[in-house]
């Protein structure tokens, strides 16, 4: 999730940037597309960061590290996760499998001839 947060707040607006740092997989227990899902994760990282924000004063670095990455998880998976539902990708298990991964294996031929 930290890569992915940092990622999407690298690529600020630019949809392009974004889609050439990442390859996203949506399996079909993700339930991405549907906002009350995406409303679903967001109401449990924003659980998540309040549980810490009360014990802050006590967190060591690598927790108060976490606290940091999950308030910036809980302010923007909303639309991380609907960004990504939007993209066209591959979808299911065994969309993604199909033909010994061919789909997976020209994304990752096309990322790498675009770096």
């Amino acid at each position: 999730m930290q890569e992915l947060v940092g990622i999407y707040r690298h690529s600020g607006s630019d949809s392009k940037e974004f889609q050439r740092h990442i390859i996203p997989l949506v399996f079909q227990d993700a339930r991405i597309s549907d906002w009350r899902y995406r409303a679903e994760i967001a109401k449990y990282w924003s659980g998540e960061f309040h549980q810490m924000e009360q014990h802050v004063g006590h967190l060591g670095l690598e927790d108060l590290r976490l606290y940091c990455s999950t308030r910036d998880w809980h302010n923007c998976v909303g639309d991380l996760l609907a960004y990504i539902a939007n993209v066209l990708a591959p979808r299911g298990c065994d969309e993604i499998a199909r033909n010994n991964y061919a789909i997976l294996r020209k994304m990752l031929s096309r990322k790498l001839t675009d770096s």
